[in-house]
């Protein structure tokens, strides 16, 4: 006949170590992501949960989403994700300038109007500038371009304009919509 036999064998799974914040705020700035594992593991962090491109045990974070850490030890293995947003007090005035006047009379200070953005924190910006009878007299997307003052080759007079503008922050959680008025000095 046939002859059966049986061997039992323990398996131990083994649960790899792995800390990190699930959660971090940016502002502008870099902020460098730091994972904790046990001193046996390998770490690395990186933009895809595939690991095609891994970096080291820590890794420099510059716009918001996804960022993935993996802690490798014994052939197991363990992956968690990590959150990074804007900060929802950064896509404010108080980080985007909003100049009220500016004095297009050719002496190198404030000679041109446009949104300052110090922190690199604008994706994008809707900027449209009117005159008091409603026309508009400038528009943008750019947050690079400026308003030199002139509407249809020539240089306005000193006056008060209306101007909306719509900001978009990176990673597109925050926005912010401002209406108010610039002072044209000559």
């Amino acid at each position: 006949g046939d002859c059966y036999d049986t061997i039992s064998q323990h398996i131990a799974v083994f649960e790899v170590p792995l800390e990190t914040a699930t959660y971090q705020e940016i502002c502008g700035k870099p902020i460098w992501l730091f994972a904790e594992s046990n001193d046996e593991a390998s770490v690395e962090w990186s933009l895809s949960p595939t690991f095609s491109a891994p970096q080291n045990d820590s890794i420099l974070a510059f716009l918001p989403g996804t960022y993935f850490v993996k802690a490798e030890q014994y052939g197991c293995q363990t992956l968690v994700a990590t959150e990074v947003r804007l900060s929802p007090t950064c896509c404010t005035e108080d980080k985007i300038k909003i100049p009220n006047a500016f004095s297009p009379n050719g002496d190198g200070q404030n000679d041109t109007y446009f949104i300052k953005d110090d922190s690199n924190i604008i994706e994008y910006l809707e900027l449209k500038i009117f005159n008091r009878w409603g026309q508009k007299v400038f528009q943008t997307s750019n947050k690079q371009e400026a308003w030199d003052g002139y509407f249809q080759g020539k240089l306005l007079n000193t006056a008060v304009f209306d101007y909306h503008l719509n900001i978009g922050c990176i990673g597109g959680q925050e926005s912010l919509f401002k209406k108010g008025d610039i002072t044209l000095i000559r």
